[in-house]
């Protein structure tokens, strides 16, 4: 039953009272109480959805806070030792920007992830000199934002994305930093 027949089964109600006519008063309220109760019904599922979906979203965060240790990996390229260091942070999508760019200052890329809600988030920034040896932060962004569900972009020295896979952020750090290892060791073996 919708609002505007309920509405309407309510001025029937009234209606009826006022002729007199009992027996259809009791039918109207009967009708209406069983609306009534359909709604309550519908009500107390859609809450029930909505603390799982939360429920499992705290989950999904409380996973991905697990890992935020930093991993530092060192690699030589031309003679020269790059670090990268890929971690999962609590921040926003502004704070992981800013906490990349001053993370550069001791590593050769940053690769950081996080989960805010229900959305995860990726920044991966380069130093400059890497990124005229040819590695491409906007490339890997991309794909590592394929495995989140979304997609992402921005310059090869620093790029950002994200996605509603949320429980899957500790397999897009991974994947990012398999991709920068890569394509490290294949400029290293070119050069």
């Amino acid at each position: 039953m919708s609002l505007a027949s309920e509405r309407e089964s309510i001025k029937t109600a009234q209606d009826a009272l006022r002729a007199g006519d009992l027996e259809k008063v009791g039918n109207v309220l009967s009708s209406i109480d069983a609306a009534f109760e359909r709604l309550t019904s519908v009500r107390v599922r859609a809450h029930t959805a909505t603390m799982t979906f939360r429920a499992h979203t705290a989950t999904v965060v409380a996973e991905a806070k697990d890992a935020t240790v930093p991993i530092v990996d060192e690699m030589k390229l031309d003679n020269e030792h790059i670090r990268i260091l890929s971690s999962i942070i609590d921040a926003d999508m502004k704070e992981l920007l800013h906490s990349s760019q001053e993370l550069l200052n001791d590593n050769s890329v940053v690769i950081l992830g996080s989960v805010r809600g229900d959305k995860a988030n990726i920044v991966i920034t380069v130093r400059t000199d890497v990124v005229k040896k040819g590695l491409n932060a906007a490339v890997i962004v991309k794909e590592a934002c394929s495995i989140l569900g979304g997609s992402g972009g921005g310059r090869p020295e620093r790029a950002s994305g994200g996605g509603p896979y949320a429980d899957k952020i500790n397999e897009a750090v991974n994947e990012a930093k398999q991709l920068v290892r890569e394509k490290l060791e294949a400029i290293g073996q070119a050069g």
